[in-house]
């Protein structure tokens, strides 16, 4: 379960599980760009004003599915939570890797001018939770430095390595590149 649904009365869940679907359908058959809060309201079967009562807009639904995917991923692979320790960072990171190669294989080639919301998106929880490891890492007296620099860093070389392994041709396994990433994040790169 989500942290956005976490607590919330169940009509509330069952009415954002529905715009959610709603979405996720529509992004099956036509592109982000020409999808409107009236086509999702129709799909959903809900009126205009109860979309804007859990969301501003689409840009801000789509966000709450980035945050709710990865949220039910982490639950699933990693269910005591994120701690900065290697083996969470590993499953951490291979959630990223399966998750961008999930947005890859989801929606059709129309819809790709939306993935930049989407890995923005995605990028902002993997920073954010990789801040707050960092931080109870940092509070128990072993780690030194700037955790904001550090979640920074190890965010965008986890993320940039899942985008490009995304969008490539895929030429070693995703556990083989996982691995390379959390070399690189846990030891440096030796020069």
């Amino acid at each position: 379960m989500s942290n956005l649904t976490k607590g919330l009365d169940p009509r509330v869940k069952r009415t954002r599980t529905l715009l959610q679907q709603a979405f996720l359908d529509l992004m099956r058959e036509k592109s982000f760009s020409t999808i409107t809060v009236q086509d999702i309201t129709e799909r959903a079967t809900v009126n205009r004003a109860t979309f804007y009562a859990h969301f501003e807009d689409k840009y801000a639904l789509l966000n709450a599915l980035v945050h709710s995917r990865f949220q039910q991923m982490l639950s699933e692979r990693l269910p005591g939570g994120f701690k900065w320790e290697r083996h969470s960072l590993q499953v951490l990171i291979h959630i990223i890797f399966d998750f961008l190669g999930e947005v890859q294989r989801r929606w059709e080639e129309g819809n790709r001018p939306f993935e930049p919301l989407v890995a923005r998106a995605a990028q902002q929880e993997l920073y954010e939770l990789l801040l707050r490891g960092i931080k109870q890492h940092k509070a128990s007296g072993d780690s030194h430095g700037d955790p904001e620099i550090a979640a920074t860093v190890a965010s965008w070389a986890i993320f940039g390595a899942a985008v490009e392994w995304s969008r490539g041709e895929r030429h070693l396994p995703i556990e083989q590149v996982c691995e390379h990433v959390l070399t690189v994040i846990t030891r440096g790169i030796a020069l």
